[in-house]
């Protein structure tokens, strides 16, 4: 079996698949938890083989390699990168390594099933946001503030108002500054998917995926678009199944 994890910035997302690409188990883990997550997972599973995909730091990806292949008894621990072409997707970059490793297994994932191109919205604390045409070539995409990452900042500027917890999506007009602040949020995170949308369409691009933790919402927002919660993951496994070399242990 193989253990799959996704690095993001906030969180850990993990899963456990067989040779066949089955799932055995999935599940999300803060990072103060992974040592100690990672001794229980062991004790569940027979893990033969670790795959990483991360945004973290180089010194976090060390600290991340050393407890799997202490944990694991030195098991294969190969961290995939970035690199100018992945399975059919040829990245618009300059400098590649300049694109998020997350963002391109989230573009190869989504294209391998939508071979006519798709726009990819990838909605977790920021918005990511490519395009991907029929042919596989990435035309560039957007970064932008997330829904979580929008409240916070208009938070900060507005001394006088305060939301507790985190409120239900709404856009209808509000009626004390409190709801004007929280529902102008919510107005500026659907605008700005049906701005992308709009975009994706002049470049001929209909087919629409979304995933992150806010993925769900921005389906329901967009008509139902497709939202596939671990494209990552799905992009990560598709990699090193096709071609093992392709992944890079950390100092290798």
């Amino acid at each position: 079996m193989y253990l799959e994890l996704d690095a993001g910035n906030t969180r850990m997302k993990w899963r456990v698949v067989d040779v066949a690409g089955s799932a055995l188990g999935r599940g999300f883990v803060l990072y103060p938890e992974f040592e100690d997550f990672v001794e229980k997972l062991c004790l569940r599973h027979s893990i033969r083989e670790v795959f990483v995909s991360s945004v973290l730091s180089d010194d976090r990806n060390v600290l991340f390699d050393s407890v799997l292949r202490r944990v694991f008894c030195d098991l294969p621990v190969s961290f995939v990168v970035s690199s100018q072409q992945l399975m059919g997707v040829q990245f618009c970059y300059a400098d590649v390594s300049r694109l998020g490793v997350d963002r391109c297994l989230a573009m190869v994932a989504a294209y391998s099933a939508n071979n006519d191109g798709c726009v990819v919205l990838d909605c977790g604390s920021a918005i990511t946001a490519d395009f991907v045409t029929a042919e596989g070539v990435h035309l560039g995409g957007y970064i932008l503030p997330g829904l979580s990452m929008l409240r916070e900042g208009l938070l900060k500027g507005t001394d006088k108002v305060a939301v507790d917890g985190r409120p239900e999506f709404n856009i209808e007009l509000g009626r004390d500054t409190d709801t004007c602040v929280e529902h102008g949020v919510c107005l500026m995170f659907k605008s700005s998917l049906l701005s992308i949308v709009e975009v994706a369409r002049q470049h001929g691009l209909e087919n629409v995926i979304t995933t992150g933790g806010d993925g769900g919402l921005a389906s329901s927002l967009l008509g139902g678009v497709c939202f596939e919660p671990e494209l990552v993951l799905d992009g990560l496994h598709l990699v090193v199944m096709q071609d093992k070399c392709s992944a890079r242990g950390v100092g290798e």
